[in-house]
């Protein structure tokens, strides 16, 4: 990411260079002035991201350096020492992202978050639903200035269908007064596919009705603005509901991935693989599951220390990461104990890919004080067909005892197991 910095300060520009260059690790070219500004502009082989460009400068104190640099259509934050109402609505008029006080060391902060959500954005997609072709270009416009993808939709149907073929939308913003199917109306029909912990919703309406916003917020809207909204608050209010979303992610993330390995958790591990396990039994097609666990590990902790042992234990889940596909589900469910849920080896593959998988881990290097660390693995592997993952685990963990019992090392394979639905059993 390249960002072009105007400031004459240079303790200022000091700052903000050092929190872009460790927080984005960014290229970060300074200037500090109008005319250093434009030789850079004007350097075809530098093509800026981003610019911030302070209001005033010493050959530039009526703002002419942001518009030299709007003109190329990079994104621009304007920094100001003040804002008084008259210059803020100057700034508004232009196309610029935001505005940053120089007042107060919080600056600095709402700077650098600033930037860290437009760069989130590049990546980042939302929806407009309004049947006015006009409104809708207008809010598009305003969008895609925070540098968000925009899709587009004219009513309820239209809508419905692009949220259906783009899960990756975040954010979706609902005017209320269109024909055949409501604001309100659509947000109903919107929260029985997606929740508000994968879509963000804010209603828009130019109706004065004070109970509106509170029908949005009731049935599922995160937020509402009235349609004259002001430029700045479109943007406090989108980014304070990306925000969100992202906080939600990053909890849900952490409630179902192993702290150490990045790997999923037991937890997860069981609840959605009896989901991946029921899919498949659907569709009439075997998965492998197998259970996996380190040889002589303690002896790993004892002789070398838990320092070594959790790098030990990284290593192993680089190598399971390196080894399954995105359809399959890895976890760690115990100290050094991993399991897995295959669907993406062929039968006929079974037997050298836990050959292979068993081989690489016993090539992991390790090395504490010169010595190379011992690390292998044992193996019970099962295919299966049924609806409940516990029975057919325990079998994998049956063979993988066997496994340990047989020498270490080793794989021990089993060949498919029905297990009935725990319905048919309790019958």
């Amino acid at each position: 990411m390249r960002i072009l910095l105007v400031e004459d300060s240079k303790f200022f520009a000091k700052a903000v260079l050092q929190g872009l260059s460790s927080k984005f690790n960014a290229e970060v070219t300074v200037a500090y002035s109008r005319a250093e500004a434009r030789r850079h502009l004007d350097q075809p082989d530098q093509v800026f991201d981003f610019a911030m460009v302070d209001i005033v400068l010493p050959d530039s104190d009526k703002g002419e350096v942001v518009d030299d640099v709007l003109s190329q259509g990079i994104p621009t934050v304007v920094f100001t020492g003040g804002i008084s109402p008259e210059l803020r609505e100057n700034l508004l008029k232009k196309p610029i992202v935001d505005y940053v006080l120089k007042n107060s060391p919080s600056s600095l902060n709402y700077l650098f978050n600033l930037m860290e959500r437009l760069v989130k954005n590049t990546k980042t997609h939302v929806l407009v639903v309004d049947d006015s072709r006009s409104y809708r270009m207008f809010v598009k416009t305003l969008l895609e200035r925070y540098r968000l993808i925009v899709h587009e939709a004219d009513g309820a149907e239209s809508a419905m269908n692009i949220l259906a073929s783009n899960p990756q939308i975040q954010l979706a913003l609902v005017d209320q007064n269109m024909p055949k199917v409501t604001g309100v109306e659509l947000i109903k029909r919107i929260r029985k596919t997606r929740g508000p912990e994968s879509l963000g919703i804010i209603g828009l309406s130019s109706n004065k009705n004070a109970n509106l916003s509170v029908q949005f917020i009731k049935y599922g809207a995160n937020d509402f603005l009235p349609k004259d909204f002001r430029h700045e608050e479109l943007f406090c209010r989108v980014s304070q509901n990306l925000n969100m979303l992202d906080m939600l992610r990053q909890l849900n993330t952490a409630a179902s991935t192993d702290f150490l390995t990045g790997l999923h958790n037991r937890n997860h591990f069981f609840n959605i693989g009896g989901q991946h396990l029921g899919l498949q039994n659907q569709n009439q097609r075997s998965l492998l599951v197998a259970m996996l666990d380190l040889d002589h590990f303690k002896e790993v902790n004892d002789t070398y220390g838990h320092d070594v042992g959790d790098i030990v234990l990284k290593r192993v889940a680089d190598c399971l990461r390196a080894h399954v596909s995105e359809d399959d589900i890895v976890a760690r469910i115990g100290g050094e104990e991993f399991a897995l849920i295959l669907q993406s080896i062929e039968p006929e593959n079974t037997a050298h890919y836990f050959e292979s998988l068993r081989e690489d881990i016993a090539s992991i290097f390790v090395e504490c004080a010169g010595q190379r660390v011992p690390v292998s693995c044992s193996i019970g592997v099962v295919g299966a067909f049924g609806n409940t993952l516990e029975p057919i685990l325990k079998r994998a963990d049956e063979l993988l005892y066997v496994a340990k019992k047989n020498g270490r090392n080793r794989v021990e394979f089993c060949e498919t197991v029905e297990l009935e639905p725990l319905a048919k059993l309790a019958s």
